[in-house]
């Protein structure tokens, strides 16, 4: 099957019977907890709102393709929470695409299987699975096979929430900075070692290799970069060229990918070049 690349606003209209319950009521119970549940899926994607109209609610919110809020490809949260709305409309929710969203790059168009890689970062709201074929993402409601494995699903959404509070104390700088870098940089950190544990229990349920991302900003030159060793088995992972346009460092051993820092970036290509 082949997939469109790109991203689309919808917008999703519900449609209370009030002579059940209140509009208000129906929003929050509702309404609110089956986007969340077709979020944790990767159908909706995050920066969306709601417009309360009495006598019909309207949730405004991103897709990564045109076929994204399908039913068919509900987790089963989704098919619960779907069920509960059902009981309490008048008719049958409907979605309707407004139109193409401008993005840097839209979902991945692959066809068949690829390996993965786990990453993302705080200004991200496309899935934290990257395909190694065309370096983009993947969105989670592409993997049937987690449909109905919440306990795996809650991992994927628990790292990322984790990880972008961890991203966001770095990026901000001030008294959080040092805290957030080492979270995100350092295999040591209680959020690396989650983030692998993710990564080998992906593995076994997508059967594709599945790489985690360390990346780094901070290098003290290009030569101590040049030499930086795999953190987990201290083998030689400096690739010759960069993987992916990006990463500089593959262990194919302990699933492990990282970049030159960011700092030293441009005097490291000088040299390389």
């Amino acid at each position: 099957m082949g997939w469109c690349g790109d991203m689309f606003l919808f917008k999703y209209h519900f449609y209370p019977s009030t002579r059940l319950i209140p509009a208000s009521e129906f929003l929050d119970m509702h309404c609110e907890p089956f986007v969340d549940n077709l979020g944790k899926g990767g159908q909706f994607l995050a920066g969306g709102y709601f417009a309360n109209q009495h006598a019909k609610i309207t949730y405004y919110g991103p897709c990564a393709e045109k076929t994204s809020l399908s039913p068919k490809l509900h987790f089963a949260w989704a098919k619960r929470s779907y069920k509960r709305i059902l009981q309490y409309s008048l008719r049958r929710p409907k979605f309707e695409c407004v139109g193409r969203l401008p993005v840097e790059q839209p979902c991945c168009t692959c066809r068949g299987k690829a390996d993965l890689i786990l990453r993302t970062n705080f200004l991200s709201m496309e899935s934290v699975l990257k395909c190694t074929k065309c370096a983009r993402y993947v969105p989670l409601y592409r993997f049937r096979s987690l449909s109905s494995d919440t306990e795996l699903l809650s991992g994927i959404n628990s790292w990322k929430a984790a990880y972008d509070r961890c991203d966001g104390l770095f990026i901000g700088s001030g008294v959080g900075e040092r805290f957030g870098y080492y979270q995100t940089s350092s295999l040591k950190s209680p959020l690396a070692q989650d983030g692998v544990k993710l990564c080998r229990s992906l593995e076994k349920k997508l059967k594709v290799r599945v790489y985690y991302d360390l990346t780094t900003y901070y290098g003290r030159s290009s030569s101590l970069e040049r030499k930086r060793c795999c953190p987990r088995c201290k083998g030689n992972w400096l690739l010759k060229q960069p993987w992916l346009k990006f990463y500089n460092f593959r262990c194919n051993k302990c699933r492990l990918v990282s970049n030159i820092a960011w700092d030293i970036a441009p005097a490291y290509s000088k040299q390389t070049s």
